[in-house]
């Protein structure tokens, strides 16, 4: 096919892992326009080098290059996610908006009418969701090849220390420039591991499954804002459960697990990659992708835009995700700091590492048993707290809320 004519907002950052994929795919993608701040820099010459045209705006980006241009690709701070991503509307183009879409529901609901109005997709770049064995997975399970699914469950263990949220202005925060940003677990780095989570509790292939009641535990190691641990039980309105169970504050790195309790078989997403699958009457059967997700999903992408393939993941269908993260927010309240008795804090080069002591073993504790972290094996987690009937969910309140709630044990 046709290379898709591409422009993309930033050339550093997230945008130059992004860049570097693109690259790999000149039959797929043409990266012909850039927004850099700083022109001069090392990146930025080397997409100039490669025949990107360069801009100080996104604006100015627009006016010179709208015309010429198929899609645009914007892997921008979560909080500018919106205003940028309506102003490429406005100009008649699609967009690749980088997860997570939006920090709040009403935002997403925004764009996804904006979208409909201009008669152009936005598709959100969760892209593990793009990865052929998860698309492959997910056949299967809208088939019923494992049975009736009862419960999905996902645990992750990561180390993040202080030169990741001192990286830019937003990370670590719930607010930035006045807008909200809900910057977290389950908001950024393991918002794969949620949305994967409901899209295995759907029961249609392009769906995510929607919240129909949040419990939430949401605190943080780090000496930061928002949260850096979570807990999470989610009940879907179709009657599936969810539970997720994350931390940036490791002792030691536990790469990402999402695993299906499904009526004939266990079926486990190990590191976004692998599936493993653990029949019921002993099979066992095991698939690996043998290509990196991003560049996967910049391939659909490109077929998309072509006119070639329809959405995987739109924005339209990103709203139960949208929604979950709210409620979360919204039911507990701030994100409280873990009791400075179970934070270990070590420099390591030029950062400094907080642990919490034990949350490994409770991570996975709780995740073995299907449920949120709880006093027992974490004595230092705070009372979760809960939103139900989340149907009419359309606009997140901020931290102290304003739908009926009420206090879940911890």
């Amino acid at each position: 096919m046709k290379p898709v004519r591409l422009g993309i907002i930033g050339c550093g950052g997230y945008a130059s892992e992004l860049i570097k994929r693109i690259w790999t795919l000149p039959r797929h993608v043409h990266l012909a326009s850039a927004v850099s701040l700083d022109p001069a820099d090392a990146q930025s010459q080397a997409c100039a080098k490669r025949g990107a045209r360069l801009f100080r705006s996104l604006d100015e980006m627009l006016d010179h290059e709208a015309g010429s241009l198929d899609v645009i690709l914007n892997p921008t701070s979560i909080h500018t996610h919106l205003p940028l991503t309506l102003r490429c509307l406005e100009a008649g183009l699609p967009v690749w908006l980088e997860k997570p879409p939006v920090a709040t529901v009403q935002e997403l609901d925004e764009i996804a009418a904006a979208a409909a109005k201009a008669g152009r997709r936005v598709d959100v770049c969760f892209n593990s969701l793009y990865g052929t064995v998860v698309q492959q997975l997910k056949k299967e399970l809208v088939e019923g090849r494992f049975g009736k699914v009862r419960r999905v469950r996902s645990v992750a263990a990561w180390i993040r220390g202080s030169d990741y949220f001192q990286r830019n202005a937003w990370a670590g925060r719930l607010k930035a420039d006045g807008a909200w940003v809900l910057d977290g677990s389950i908001n950024n780095p393991l918002a794969h591991a949620v949305a994967n989570s409901l899209y295995f509790a759907a029961a249609e292939h392009h769906q995510l499954a929607f919240p129909e009641s949040v419990e939430a535990l949401l605190v943080h190691g780090n000496q930061i804002e928002s949260e850096d641990t979570s807990s999470l039980r989610v009940v879907t309105a179709g009657g599936v459960e969810v539970v997720c169970n994350f931390t940036l504050c490791a002792e030691e790195i536990l790469a990402p697990s999402t695993v299906i309790d499904a009526e004939l078989a266990e079926i486990e997403l190990h590191d976004f990659s692998t599936v493993n699958i653990h029949w019921h009457d002993g099979r066992k059967e095991s698939r690996e992708s043998y290509k990196e997700n991003r560049v996967e999903m910049l391939e659909e992408l490109a077929l998309g835009a072509a006119g070639q393939a329809g959405p995987i993941c739109d924005i339209s269908m990103c709203r139960p995700f949208t929604v979950m993260v709210n409620a979360a927010f919204e039911a507990f309240g701030h994100p409280q700091s873990v009791s400075p008795d179970w934070v270990e804090r070590a420099p390591v080069g030029a950062t400094v590492r907080s642990r919490i002591r034990g949350i490994n073993s409770s991570l996975l504790a709780a995740h073995r048993d299907g449920r949120m972290l709880t006093k027992e094996t974490a004595p230092w987690v705070p009372e979760c707290g809960r939103l139900q009937g989340l149907g009419n969910y359309v606009r997140f309140a901020g931290l102290n809320g304003t739908l009926p709630g009420e206090v879940c044990p911890g």
